[in-house]
């Protein structure tokens, strides 16, 4: 941002700040009923009738009660209760309790409760399209979102009790220039949370016993542009909101209590030796570079780390556990994640979205996912040319899951995974799987792609070795494919290419085709096929006819495995292949 920008900024900031003020004060009243207010239920027997009633301006006063009722505010009117805690309007688990469609609405002094549960559209005030509104000193509980802004600017939100709604408390969606200050915000799913909504001012919100208290998200630099400042508190440690800033360190002595942090368009900081529990991120990247993370512990987070439009970090030697994910990567490339223990987290341990030319080196990825979903390493669309080199990763229910192109997984520990040590779906053509050791899945490797290479593996012991489903133009040479039930599993697969593997003691099938397609299944003369175990053939002549005399360590029979598939070359004695498969896990 421009200096001259940042100067008007912070003089609008102020301005804003000052009015804040003057409203904290005059916001310490009790209301007294004057000539022409509208009282309910003396005047109109519901709310919803008062308004409907209303001229621009005036003042529906509600006296105590309970009022079974869901609002529409089409009008600039002043709702006000009696009593904050005894006048209270019930949603009946119905929709939005109140929601505002016009300009310069007041709500203050009632008790909001019970909206609809629609997570994305449902709550106890909805801001939908308006301008100048003010919500204050009111309770809003048991709603599915507290306060939810939706294209709505310069409002303000003061001195609220929400808590107990099940999701957000306060949530702004491409909400720009409201102010939020002085509000309690307790025991709801989020706390606090932004997407795509700048210039909005936040002060003394206190955020507690939220499962996550604060984050936001958006896709744009001014998305991140906010005024976030100290007297903001997660679990009563104070909210680090840092823009614009270079080369500094952020460790327990330099901020010796931290809440949250979030660094945007920063360059050169180095992170190091926090824990930060309980936000939607534990740390926040947005549109920085050449930022160290090191020896950080973030548990229980939505995101243990947001790299957002970030590029060339470096996470390393930090313990990412028990968030919903680990790491998130959104257009962020040429990062380096390593020697980081990633575990138990819920969803993914590590996510790339949109991120390509990023190292995973080394970490220990494990127990990520549930019953049915999750992976220890999921690389979503557009995540090309990433390389997952020396991790171990293990015991989550995928243990890589690929939907994008051209990455490498190499020399990894992927096993006992409840599904698939590696996923590749169809659009995940041109990976190379090379030297790993996939061991104790249910499938080792399931490909629905193309023009994939699988070479030097270990594949031992799952369910199935390696599954093609619906894939052609692989590439399948010098693996050990062991006691797997199936060594490979083909399922209308075809034109795939498979030499100088080791096909030993996979019970009771070394290759499934279901239905036949042809595949090639050795590398010509006198290069070879590939080491049947359960090969019965004899080696007692040569040549590409195996018609000469004397041994050539080709059997003298092909090795058939349907009518449409054999190995024309079988092996006699196993395959060694010289791709190293050492590693530094």
């Amino acid at each position: 941002m421009r200096m001259e920008s940042l100067r008007k900024f912070a003089s609008r900031n102020l301005l804003t700040l000052l009015f804040i003020g003057v409203l904290i004060v005059t916001l310490t009243f009790v209301f007294l009923i004057r000539p022409g207010t509208i009282v309910v239920p003396e005047d109109y027997p519901t709310i919803q009738e008062a308004i409907k009633a209303a001229t621009p301006g005036e003042t529906i006063f509600v006296k105590e009660g309970i009022y079974y009722e869901n609002l529409i505010i089409d009008k600039s009117v002043r709702l006000i209760g009696e009593v904050a805690n005894k006048t209270i309007i019930d949603g009946q688990r119905k929709g939005v309790v109140i929601k505002v469609t016009a300009n310069g609405v007041f709500i203050g002094n009632l008790t909001i409760r019970n909206s609809g549960l629609a997570a994305a559209i449902d709550a106890g005030i909805k801001l939908d399209s308006v301008e100048n509104c003010i919500i204050s000193n009111n309770i809003i509980l048991n709603n599915s979102n507290g306060v939810l802004i939706s294209n709505s600017f310069n409002n303000t939100i003061i001195k609220n009790k929400i808590t107990a709604n099940r999701n957000a408390g306060i949530c702004l969606q491409k909400s720009d220039r409201n102010s939020i200050v002085d509000n309690n915000i307790e025991e709801n799913e989020v706390g606090l949370s932004f997407s795509s909504s700048k210039n909005n001012i936040l002060r003394k919100n206190i955020m507690i016993h939220n499962k996550y208290n604060f984050g936001l998200w958006g896709e744009t630099p001014s998305d991140f542009v906010n005024d976030i400042d100290v007297s903001n508190t997660v679990n009563g440690m104070p909210i680090y909101y840092i823009m614009n800033q270079n080369i500094f360190v952020v460790n327990s002595e330099t901020f010796p209590i931290i809440g949250y942090l979030a660094l945007i368009n920063c360059s050169g900081v180095v992170v190091q030796g926090l824990n930060l529990n309980n936000n939607v991120q534990g740390i926040l990247i947005a549109f920085s570079q050449n930022i160290t993370l090191k020896s950080v512990s973030l548990r229980n987070n939505f995101h243990g780390i947001s790299l957002i439009h970030s590029f060339n970090n470096i996470i390393a030697e930090s313990e990412i556990e028990e968030n919903a994910h680990g790491v998130w990567l959104d257009s962020s490339s040429n990062n380096t994640i390593s020697g980081n223990n990633v575990e138990a987290n819920t969803e993914d341990g590590l996510s790339l979205w949109y991120s390509s030319y990023n190292k995973i080196l080394r970490n220990n990825i494990e127990a990520t996912g549930g019953s049915y979903s999750g992976a220890g390493v999921y690389l979503a669309s557009s995540s090309s040319y990433n390389s997952i080199i020396e991790n171990n990763i293990q015991s989550n229910f995928y243990g890589i899951e690929v939907w994008s192109s051209n990455n490498t997984i190499q020399k990894n520990n992927i096993k006992a995974n409840k599904r698939d040590g590696i996923y590749l779906h169809a659009y995940a053509e041109g990976t190379i799987i090379r030297g790993n050791n996939i061991t104790d899945n249910f499938d080792g490797t399931y490909v629905e792609s193309s023009y994939n290479i699988f070479s030097g593996n270990i594949i031992a012991n799952n369910f199935v070795g390696i599954y093609l489903y619906f894939t052609s133009d692989n590439i399948i040479t010098e693996n050990n494919i062991t006691a797997n039930r199936a060594g490979i599993l083909f399922e209308y697969a075809y034109n795939n290419v498979i030499y100088h593997n080791n096909f030993i003691a996979n019970i009771p099938e070394q290759v499934n085709t279901s239905p036949a397609q042809s595949n090639t299944w050795d590398n010509g003369y006198p290069s070879g096929g590939n080491y049947w175990s359960d090969y019965s053939g004899v080696d007692e002549y040569s040549g590409p006819y195996q018609n000469e005399t004397g041994s050539d360590g080709i059997g003298d029979t092909p090795y058939i495995i349907d009518e449409k598939n054999c190995d024309r070359y079988p092996l006699i004695t196993p395959f060694r292949s010289e791709i190293d498969t050492s590693s530094n896990i």
